[in-house]
């Protein structure tokens, strides 16, 4: 038997596909009630920020673009963004996203963010946790404070802001985008696959008495692929099996593979993964030689993978890479 498998953890991987464009009452600030997104700082602290409350066409976001909790507001036809600091507060205009590079605002938000806001770049490129995004605008802040307040902020089209950067005593702290739902579009974007395998370090037990009759030693591998790529993708498959877990050695030979000894239609099938909708499959594989020996004691790789044949017409096509994830396994004996 197996004497400690440990706990199991997740290996997540993320393949680009595109990203999404929406139009709402702006484009840099499209944000409603409901919305929200997670953010990861440098030190890999977290904030969850929301628009907790709607009142006609202001927005209170629980903190807009790490400046703190703000009333927003946003007008149809144009990009220009107000913002109030507290409800009864004066408007302010926080910058025209129409404007030129170069385009200077004046703001007031306490405590550290009174002075300009300049539009600095209307072109920028970022790849973040979230997605990759183009045509960002980058917004510089002039500071009140010596080590505080935010410096720099990023907002894509469709999205809102992605990124930004402040001010601390140890240096600017960059805050990014990770995840999140905001209008019709979920982040991150791109098809994301998402890996449990055993922890890689296994023992099986060989001491004795060995039972002849007892059950092979197994570990277990599960795949998840969601599609947040704002469209239908279709798979094609040459028979009833979907996936396939192996056990491969440091030469590429398969040692065993979840399949061996199960039977499978024969029927071509195509499936469809649905915008939104998640598959997940796996299973247990067999810690044995196709004989039926216990494997030899060393380091492997545990792949699974869908069973998806290439298509000019599906989404794997000739030349690119079945859909699947690996990870190192150790298998040591107890003698």
């Amino acid at each position: 038997m197996i004497k400690s498998i440990g706990i199991f953890f997740a290996l997540a991987y993320t393949i680009w596909v595109h990203s999404l464009d929406i139009t709402a009452a702006s484009e840099y600030v499209p944000w409603e009630k409901g919305d929200y997104a997670v953010y990861a700082d440098s030190s890999n602290t977290l904030t969850r920020i929301e628009i907790d409350i709607k009142e006609e066409d202001w927005m209170h976001y629980t903190n807009f673009a790490g400046l703190g909790s703000l009333w927003v507001q946003t007008n149809p036809g144009n990009e220009q963004v107000f913002i109030r600091p507290t409800k009864m507060a004066q408007k302010q205009l926080f910058i025209d996203f129409n404007e030129p590079e170069g385009t200077i605002a004046h703001v007031q938000i306490d405590p550290c963010n009174k002075g300009s806001v300049q539009i600095i770049s209307k072109k920028e490129q970022l790849s973040i946790p979230a997605g990759e995004f183009k045509n960002v605008i980058q917004l510089a802040f002039e500071t009140s404070c010596a080590d505080s307040g935010v410096i720099y902020a990023w907002f894509a089209p469709g999205t809102g802001f992605i990124k930004w950067e402040s001010l601390s005593i140890s240096g600017p702290v960059s805050t990014e985008m990770i995840q999140g739902t905001i209008g019709k579009n979920t982040y991150p974007q791109g098809l994301l696959i998402s890996a449990f395998f055993p922890d890689p370090s296994v023992i099986i037990d060989m001491e004795p008495p060995v039972d002849p009759d007892r059950p092979p030693d197994t570990v277990s591998a599960y795949l998840i692929i969601t599609n947040n790529t704002g469209r239908d993708l279709t798979y094609k498959f040459s028979s009833g099996q979907i996936f396939e877990i192996k056990l491969v050695d440091s030469d590429g030979n398969i040692i065993s593979q979840w399949s061996r000894g199960r039977a499978f239609t024969e029927a071509i099938q195509t499936l469809i993964l649905k915008q939104g909708e998640s598959w997940k499959f796996g299973g247990k594989i067999e810690l044995t030689t196709d004989e039926g020996d216990v494997i030899p004691a060393r380091d492997y790789t545990l792949i699974i993978e869908m069973t998806s044949s290439p298509d000019p017409e599906t989404d794997y096509r000739q030349g690119s890479e079945r859909l699947s994830a690996s990870a190192p396994l150790s298998i040591t004996h107890a003698l």
